[in-house]
């Protein structure tokens, strides 16, 4: 899985490369770009949700930080036997799922096979999930998670998606919309050059329209 930052870096480099970096100066900053990032990662959010796994001990299990839609089940990960995938996949935030259907979605990384296995033929324990809080009938030291959530950051869209496509044409619109504003703002009196302002804009403003679209429709038609 690529962290956060690779994953922001691809985004920037992308939108500058379309955009023409090294030929012609693009005029945004990293900054600029990161807000646009979040501005479109925000777009996306309440349309694109799926299945995270992590991990926590107690009998009230606080789960805010993660704002679930739902919580599906809940394990105890102390019988687990495989404890060192376990620790790689559940470490830090928790592991992401893309796909609601997390059973195919291990079948296709067989590192995981063994303990999807183990998983399937646990009995999950009895919870209450109450205002983010999980409620045990005793005490868990290894508590295993699942829960369906929206995404929260750039990692949790999974990559080579179509809503990683997504999220990289809606940056780039928004990018072009902005670089069309600030060009807009510039005159070259007398210059055989021209600002391409007025066709950033158009193409922007059409961009987001059927990417928008895609979102309240159907995001695989193109």
């Amino acid at each position: 899985m690529l962290t956060e930052k690779v994953v922001l870096d691809n985004i920037k480099n992308y939108v500058r490369t379309i955009l023409g970096d090294g030929t012609v100066e693009v005029e945004i900053t990293n900054k600029e770009l990161l807000t646009l990032i979040d501005q479109a990662l925000r777009k996306l959010r309440p349309y694109y949700s799926g299945v995270r796994y992590v991990q926590a001990s107690g009998k009230n299990i606080d789960v805010s930080n993660h704002d679930p839609i739902a919580v599906s089940r809940v394990w105890n990960a102390s019988d687990m036997q495989y404890r060192t995938i376990q620790d790689f996949m559940f470490g830090g935030v928790g592991l992401m799922i893309y796909d609601i259907n997390f059973m195919q979605r291990f079948e296709m990384m067989k590192a995981y096979q063994m303990l999807w296995n183990e998983l399937q033929n646990q009995k999950g324990e009895n919870f209450r999930l109450l205002n983010n809080i999980i409620y045990l009938d005793g005490y868990l030291d290894n508590a295993l998670i699942e829960m369906t959530v929206n995404i929260k950051t750039v990692t949790d869209v999974e990559e080579g998606s179509m809503y990683a496509d997504w999220l990289l044409d809606y940056t780039l619109a928004l990018a072009k919309e902005m670089l069309g504003r600030k060009r807009g703002k510039a005159t070259l009196q007398g210059s055989p050059i021209q600002l391409d302002a007025s066709s950033l804009l158009s193409e922007a403003a059409s961009e987001k329209v059927r990417l928008e679209e895609q979102l309240v429709g159907d995001i695989y038609v193109y």
